[in-house]
């Protein structure tokens, strides 16, 4: 007898003070295109650039890498954006009223934890920097964190601009019979 298929349920949103939260609820949010945005930085600048240095390069891996470059350059010099002030601060109002928690995973490599600190900084988010932690996986992240620091946390909410990183964190955590995992995918509008 096979076992029945999983299956990723999320929802899009383009407007974080559009998420229902429960009473006790782990927020977890993405950081660039998610709160933050640099003007110039889209899907469209990630797909040019990759294809840009693949055609120089003829490896994806290091037209990745090029790409990343380039990105970490041009953040470097340009002062973030929060996506949507108003949405974003009635979110925290909500996290706040329904005595939730807040952290970020973000896919920034943590050698520019001070660049990230300097954005938070920059957008009045201070108080915020404790909470961040840096990977790419995840999902992996996120599982370890609800196991050591977290364990007290029934409902899950994560909110990410990429649809792989939903993937990543519902395929790590979103079979445990005693937790509840709400996805987002985060849509600039």
């Amino acid at each position: 007898m096979s076992s029945p298929a999983l299956k990723i349920e999320f929802s899009k949103i383009s407007n974080l003070d559009k998420i229902t939260l429960i009473e006790n609820s782990l927020v977890v949010l993405d950081i660039d295109e998610t709160i933050m945005t640099h003007r110039e930085i889209n899907g469209n600048w990630w797909k040019d650039k990759i294809n840009f240095y693949l055609e120089i390069h003829h490896k994806f891996e290091l037209a990745q890498e090029y790409a990343y470059n380039d990105w970490k350059e041009y953040v470097m010099s340009t002062p973030p954006e929060l996506i949507n002030y108003s949405s974003f601060f009635n979110f925290l109002q909500e996290i706040n009223n329904k005595n939730c928690q807040l952290i970020f995973i973000t896919a920034r490599n943590k050698d520019l934890e001070n660049l990230t600190i300097d954005h938070f900084k920059r957008l009045n988010l201070e108080f915020m920097i404790p909470n961040i932690y840096y990977t790419k996986e995840k999902g992996l992240l996120l599982k370890d964190l609800l196991r050591l620091k977290y364990q007290n946390f029934n409902n899950i909410v994560f909110v990410d601009d990429l649809i792989e990183n939903l993937y990543m964190v519902f395929f790590e955590i979103g079979c445990e019979p005693d937790r509840q995992l709400e996805l987002y995918q985060f849509i600039k509008e």
